[in-house]
This record gives C-alpha cells, sequence and structure tokens, in this order.
C-alpha cells in the first residue's frame, strides 16, 4: 500500500478512472469516498446559490434531458475509454474509506492519520479550509474546464455554448479555498466529436487531462512540483438548466 498518496473524491466514473490510472504508476493507495449530498440539501444550495427559477430549470434538466443524454452516449462513453485505455471498474472496497462529507471530522480524522505527501481530489464538494489546513501536502485537482475562464461546473460544455471551443478543456490545479482559483500545475485543451454531448465531455476531458495529472503526482512527490498563478478573465459557471440547454440545442450544441 502506497501511503503517500490520498484520493478523496465522490463515486462515479471518472473516480474510477483516475483510480486505475494512478494505481497502475503508483501502486495501491488509501481513497476517501464523499456519500452523495442528501438531495434537500442539494436543493437548498441551490436555491441560495442561483434562486428559484435557475434552480427549477436545473432541476427538469437534470429529472428530463440528462437521462436521455446519458443513453445516447453509453457507445461513446465506450469508445473513449477504450481509445485512452482506461479501466473504469469500480474502486475495490478494500482500499476505501466512506464518510459522509468530506469536511466531516471523520474525513479530517483520517488524513491526519494516514499523512499523505500529495493528495488527489475528484469530484467531492468544495473542501472546507479546516480540512486543507489538514492535508498538509500538495492537494490537486483536475478541473473539467479551462480556469480561470470557465471555473464551476461543466466548464467545457460552457466554452462550446459561449463559441469558444479553444477553452474546452481540463486544468490540473492545486486546491486552495476558492472555487477553481487555485495556481495552475497544467492544462490541456481537446476537441469534441459529433457523437458527444453533455453527457460525455467530463470524460473526455479528463481522459486529456490524466497524463498532466500522473506527472503532477510524481512531481509532488518528489518535491518538484510546479504551477503558476491562475490569471486573467475569471467567472463562475453554474449548472445548465433546461432553458439554457435547449436555448444552446438550437445553435447545434449537444
Amino acid at each position: 500500500m502506497n501511503k503517500d498518496i490520498l484520493l478523496v473524491a465522490s463515486e462515479g466514473l471518472t473516480t474510477n478512472v483516475v483510480y486505475h490510472r494512478l494505481v497502475s504508476k503508483f501502486g495501491t493507495f488509501r481513497v476517501i469516498i464523499e456519500a452523495p449530498v442528501p438531495k434537500k440539501l442539494a436543493i437548498r444550495r441551490k436555491l441560495r446559490n442561483v434562486g428559484p427559477f435557475r434552480t427549477s430549470s436545473q432541476l427538469a434538466f437534470l429529472s428530463i434531458v440528462r437521462p436521455m443524454l446519458s443513453r445516447r452516449g453509453r457507445a461513446r462513453i465506450s469508445d473513449i475509454l477504450a481509445e485512452a485505455n482506461l479501466d473504469c471498474t469500480p474502486v475495490p472496497e478494500s482500499v476505501i474509506d466512506h464518510v459522509p462529507s468530506i469536511n466531516s471530522q471523520a474525513s479530517a480524522e483520517l488524513v491526519k492519520a494516514i499523512k499523505p505527501k500529495v493528495v488527489v481530489v475528484n469530484g467531492t464538494s468544495i473542501i472546507s479550509p479546516t480540512i486543507l489546513e489538514c492535508m498538509s501536502c500538495s492537494v490537486l485537482n483536475t478541473h473539467t474546464g479551462i480556469t480561470p475562464r470557465y471555473r464551476g461546473s461543466h466548464g467545457g460544455y460552457w466554452a462550446l455554448r459561449n463559441g469558444e471551443p479553444q477553452y474546452f478543456g481540463a486544468t490540473v490545479h492545486l486546491v486552495d479555498a476558492g472555487i477553481d482559483t487555485g495556481p495552475i500545475v497544467g492544462q490541456t485543451t481537446s476537441a469534441p466529436t459529433e457523437k458527444d454531448n453533455f453527457a460525455t465531455y467530463p470524460l473526455l476531458q479528463i481522459a486529456a487531462a490524466i497524463p498532466i495529472l500522473e506527472r503532477a503526482v510524481e512531481d509532488a512527490l518528489s518535491g518538484n512540483l510546479k504551477h503558476h498563478p491562475a490569471l486573467g478573465t475569471s467567472r463562475l459557471w453554474h449548472h445548465p438548466g433546461i432553458v439554457e440547454y435547449l436555448t444552446g440545442l438550437a445553435s447545434g450544441i449537444m
């Protein structure tokens, strides 16, 4: 067991992919899996952040449009996995510690006990300053967007939606107290195909960024991690609602 690396994540396809690729290079390591945010709490947060209209629109997208896009994207997901030689089998339960929240006391105690030299983040809630203080090492996140221009949710989709396909990509960055505001370790761009849609974009972006993440972990372990400030136009984007998605669909953005 490699005690120098810790993955903190939510359950899902990209977490499986990231875990197995890093294991193939660095050996088995511990994983902290955060439980899904309760639906009522998630809705309250949306209401607070974007208001009732956008919350209703987002919920309609998630319940009506997203399932259809996921079904339509299954074959493309398989193609991306095969093309990038990625393993999407579930993370073994034997290496997982489950916590109710990444910001819970249980999470803090696990991080302190493991004492990793590098923490890799994938798909968790925003990590609180208290937990970041427990992670007295490099904390790396792979963001599916080019920061700081496309921070927040679904940066690749919004880049296409805004007529800026050159910003469809991913960023590996150090985690700080902000939302995708940390120093940039590396970035990569890619081009979605006509077979891609909203449901396949994240995997396409993660697949392109994994080599950067691998090098970043290696450099962090050796004490040679280089990074630079996230400078330039900065904006925080939220999950699209059904109205926004259908407007984009009319111009060919899937």
